[in-house]
């Protein structure tokens, strides 16, 4: 499920009004990434004025002070940027293996890599390209669906509130 809300409703500052929010419910996760039901997503990105430029997704039923403060913070920089995507990171802690015919041939060094967490903010016009070529899937991250795209994308670190690498 997708829960909407208005920039106002929350009380953002950045953004200019542009922003739709989508709570994200159900659990739905692959690690520590959180899932949308993609039909769902086709059908509220649809419903949206048409004057949205940036869509953020957190996994909270309704957003706390801290994380309001978080999501305006990256909306601010992501809205100065030229990224079609913002997402909170934190570094890989699964065991990552490369594969090849089938077979594990060694393990994958994860000290660069990072794990996609919420919020994530994402460009409302790659977002819409992007669904247009999964619509048959029925569960996809975000984030994934524009980086698959070849979409540019930044890892978010509230702490330093700056982009990370």
């Amino acid at each position: 499920m997708l829960r909407p809300f208005s920039a106002r409703q929350l009380y953002l500052v950045a953004g200019e009004g542009r922003v739709a929010l989508f709570a994200v419910f159900g659990d739905r996760r692959r690690g520590n990434t959180v899932d949308v039901h993609v039909p769902t997503l086709i059908r509220r990105m649809r419903d949206l004025p048409a004057d949205i430029e940036t869509v953020v997704f957190f996994d909270e039923p309704v957003p706390d002070g801290a994380l309001v403060a978080v999501i305006d913070d990256m909306v601010d920089l992501f809205t100065e940027s030229d990224l079609d995507a913002l997402a909170v990171g934190v570094p890989a802690t699964e065991a990552v293996k490369w594969v090849e015919g089938g077979f594990i041939t060694h393990a994958v060094d994860r000290s660069t890599l990072m794990s996609i967490r919420c919020p994530e903010v994402v460009r409302r016009s790659t977002l819409d390209s992007r669904l247009t070529a999964v619509a048959g899937r029925t569960w996809a991250n975000p984030t994934e669906l524009l980086v698959a795209g070849g979409a540019s994308m930044r890892i978010y670190d509230p702490a330093a509130r700056a982009t990370v690498g």
